[in-house]
């Protein structure tokens, strides 16, 4: 029998074509058995190939549905950032607004109480004024009558019991002394219901002063509470914007120290807006239900 020597050749299916075209027949069914480990070899060879390929084929497909899965998440991370800042400008514009708006519609109000009562005040210190000048006049006219009356009853007296000079004499000096009288009676009278008006006006005005600094107190600490207010509002988003920083921050440690070898590396945190750290609620995801979370505003 004779045999022929197949050179090594890189190529497994090249060395299975020579060896059927350049043999004979006997020497091909003595060489059967290497022309079957031969074509094992190729298939497996063939395997190897085609499930390296799909294999490259898949890496390729998860990293590449890793990548864009990665970038919209980040994009939806800021257009959340994005919103979330609108909404607090726009919430800290309207809460400005209103508290503004409040203080003005309070001032007009203050203001034109005050004026209404002050108003009403002068009017009643007129007419109180007014009645008593009238009181005081009608006074000096009954003592004038009565001075005069008094005069007119002396000088009859007095021209009875007398001559006509000591009577004329009489009457002139009953009327110098009535009109003497009648003029310090009358002076005394203006006097006296002057000292009473600035009095009674001076009693009003303190008693307004002071009713209008106890108003004024009550509605500069009412304007107060409500400054606080807004202050407590404005410290309450601050620490909002805050919570979600952190979780932003947390996120991204999470992107940074995953390596997607181990079930447990795709473990994270969540936390709960509003809430201190130290008492936020923890949740457990895997990472095939990372994108169902619901994350609490």
């Amino acid at each position: 029998m004779s045999t022929v020597v197949l050179r090594k050749t890189k190529d497994p299916l090249e060395l299975l074509e020579r060896a059927l075209n350049k043999t004979t027949l006997t020497t091909q069914r003595a060489r059967h058995g290497h022309i079957i480990d031969i074509g094992n070899d190729v298939e497996k060879h063939v395997t190897d190939t085609q499930q390296s390929r799909l294999q490259c084929a898949v890496n390729l497909a998860v990293q590449e549905a890793e990548e864009r899965a990665a970038r919209e998440m980040h994009a939806a991370l800021r257009r959340m950032r994005h919103n979330m800042n609108d909404e607090k400008r726009r919430a800290l514009d309207k809460q400005k607004h209103y508290y503004e708006t409040m203080a003005d519609r309070l001032a007009k109000q203050r203001d034109a109480l005050e004026e209404e009562k002050l108003k009403e005040r002068t009017k009643l210190l007129q007419h109180d004024k007014e009645m008593s000048m009238r009181k005081q006049w009608e006074e000096c006219q009954r003592i004038k009558q009565l001075a005069v009356t008094e005069a007119c009853e002396n000088l009859s007296r007095k021209m009875r019991n007398e001559f006509a000079f000591e009577k004329e004499t009489a009457i002139a000096e009953a009327l110098g002394q009535a009109r003497d009288n009648f003029q310090d009676r009358q002076r005394e009278a203006i006097e006296r219901t002057k000292r009473e008006c600035d009095r009674i006006a001076a009693d009003e005005r303190a008693k307004l002063e002071k009713q209008h600094r106890t108003e004024i107190d009550m509605l500069n600490q009412k304007y107060k509470s409500l400054q606080q207010k807004y202050f407590k509002d404005v410290q309450y988003i601050q620490k909002i914007e805050g919570d979600f920083k952190n979780l932003q921050e947390d996120y991204k440690r999470f992107l940074d120290y995953t390596d997607g070898q181990f079930h447990s590396d795709y473990l994270m945190v969540l936390r709960d807006h509003g809430q201190r750290i130290d008492t936020k609620k923890q949740a457990m995801a895997i990472h095939e239900n990372v994108k169902s979370l619901n994350l609490r505003k």
